[in-house]
């Protein structure tokens, strides 16, 4: 793995979508990791690419917005420090978009991925708790989201 992510964070940062979005597929799949010791997810921290998949999250293509949900959803089911990296990036300023998403597989997504940061430290709950926007758009969900939408913010 480690020879890719250089490569992989190059494809982040180029002019076509379709390479960005196939890097950032490519490190949800690295992230996706159940070792004890999160190996993997510590590699693709120390690449220092949260920040750029963040961003994505930020973009107006469901094409290029689902694979960098995926990649920090699986980077916050890491350790908290992790997590707190995925944070620091500017995760929770990017949910109320995210969870208002007109499509249902971003806004379960998104659901999913805040309860991998619920699931951390207090300080950590604490931040979507407080977090402008976050469990209102939560709640919105619970009450009208599909229901796959719907039992997913219940997490």
């Amino acid at each position: 793995m480690s020879p890719a992510l250089p490569l992989l964070c190059t494809m982040l940062h180029s002019s076509s979508d379709e390479l960005v979005s196939d890097a950032a597929w490519s490190i949800s799949y690295l992230a996706d990791d159940n070792t004890r010791d999160n190996q993997q997810i510590v590699a693709v921290i120390q690449a220092r690419v949260t920040d750029m998949l963040v961003e994505l999250l930020r973009h107006k293509d469901a094409q290029m917005v689902t694979p960098a949900l995926r990649a920090v959803g699986n980077l916050c089911t890491g350790d908290d420090a992790s997590t707190q990296v995925v944070l620091d990036s500017g995760l929770l300023a990017a949910m109320p978009r995210l969870l208002a998403h007109s499509r249902p597989g971003i806004r379960k997504e998104s659901l999913w991925c805040l309860s991998n940061v619920t699931g951390g430290s207090a300080e950590q709950l604490q931040a979507v708790m407080q977090a402008p926007g976050v469990i209102e758009a939560v709640m919105k969900q619970l009450g009208e989201g599909e229901f796959d939408v719907q039992k997913e913010a219940t997490w």
